[in-house]
């Protein structure tokens, strides 16, 4: 069992760190040249490049919600209880509670919400005023998930670190 537990967390902390590094990436990277791009430039950028870096998130936010599933499971020895009756529960519930929902926000909601923004960027390329509030309404999603995934990073490092 030490072994299992062992690679499970392993898979989780490399997924969930690897699915901050995309979300800091495209907040730091990704967002700023498409910022500073020509029209066709950002054109090619939404098309090309978001799908990938969504399909990216999906892979490491879901490989890192199910391997701390499992590992909580190992640990706990399948006691729910212990969510609630320790700290160590509390803090890796209060961990889930903001990585599991934004992970399905991204699941669900996500993709929706900043294509029909990309689309209507692309649209907008002859309007500066127009370009530059949609990017600003593109920057939301990135930025509220970045803040939720450090604090998601933070309880479960508390929880795996602090007594």
């Amino acid at each position: 069992m030490p072994e299992i537990l062992f690679v499970t967390r392993f898979v989780h902390v490399v997924s969930g760190v690897g699915w901050l590094g995309e979300v800091v990436t495209v907040n730091f990277v990704l967002l700023p040249a498409l910022a500073s791009a020509d029209a066709e430039l950002r054109a090619r950028i939404l098309t090309a490049v978001f799908p990938f870096v969504f399909r990216l998130a999906t892979v490491l936010g879901g490989i890192a919600v199910v391997s701390g599933a499992i590992v909580f499971w190992i640990m706990s020895g399948g006691d729910l209880a212990r969510l609630v009756d320790s700290t160590w529960g509390q803090r890796i519930l209060l961990g889930g509670v903001f990585g599991g929902p934004l992970f399905a926000f991204h699941l669900l909601q996500e993709s929706r919400w900043e294509g029909g923004l990309g689309k209507r960027l692309v649209a907008a390329e002859h309007d500066p005023a127009a370009s530059d509030r949609i990017l600003r309404h593109l920057n939301v999603i990135p930025r509220i998930g970045l803040a939720i995934l450090v604090a998601c990073v933070f309880f479960m490092s508390a929880a795996t670190r602090l007594p």
